[in-house]
């Protein structure tokens, strides 16, 4: 899992792609990205963000975040975040159902 929207590897993948390929890896960086790292928007819910991280990841690799103390954002701030998801199921994804399938959480429990 990375913070911050993935710490700037996703704005610097194509980058990091070129040097797996130098390093004579069979998978590029971002390969590994789609399919083992999640990233958490922590707090920073600027919608560029989000859709820049998008273009490297799916819906299924991202995790609402707030990064408390340092990100507070209002009620009305992160309404305003979910909004830029497509669907219903995809606000899911990123406010429970991806957390609770990484950490093996059962939601139906409580």
């Amino acid at each position: 899992m990375l913070g911050h929207w993935g710490e700037l590897l996703p704005f610097w993948l194509d980058r990091a792609n070129s040097l797996s390929r130098l390093a004579g890896r069979a998978h590029r960086i971002s390969d590994y990205m789609r399919t083992n790292v999640f990233l958490t928007a922590s707090g920073m819910l600027n919608p560029d963000l989000l859709h820049h991280a998008l273009t490297v990841t799916t819906t299924d690799r991202l995790i609402f975040s707030t990064d408390y103390l340092f990100q507070q954002p209002t009620r009305a701030d992160i309404d305003t975040f979910l909004a830029h998801f497509a669907s219903d199921g995809d606000r899911r994804k990123i406010s429970s159902t991806n957390a609770a399938t990484l950490f093996n959480i059962d939601l139906t429990a409580r």
